[in-house]
């Protein structure tokens, strides 16, 4: 940017659309929910069958598992933090 050039304006700020939040935020713990009563017990009896896979294929399934409990925990840190941060919005100091 040169030093001449026209600064952004900043982006108009929408007006609160709470409505329209309160159903993200309900679809995100309907989601969530339906997070939880998943079961992976089938993958379990799956890698136990003889001669299942190859070393290849054990490491991209153990890479994954690995990933996606990253993952959840990640997406608990997020909603602590969410709630937190949400509570302190307008406390006073």
């Amino acid at each position: 940017m040169s030093s001449d050039a026209i600064p952004e304006s900043p982006r108009p700020v929408r007006p609160h659309d709470l409505n329209a939040l309160e159903d993200d935020i309900r679809e995100l713990n309907t989601a969530l929910r339906h997070l939880g009563s998943l079961s992976l017990e089938e993958l379990i009896k799956i890698i136990r069958q003889p001669g299942w896979t190859t070393p290849a294929e054990y490491e991209l399934v153990r890479g994954l598992v690995q990933q996606m409990r990253a993952q959840v925990t990640l997406t608990d840190q997020l909603r602590a933090t969410l709630l937190r941060g949400a509570q302190l919005v307008g406390a006073k100091a």
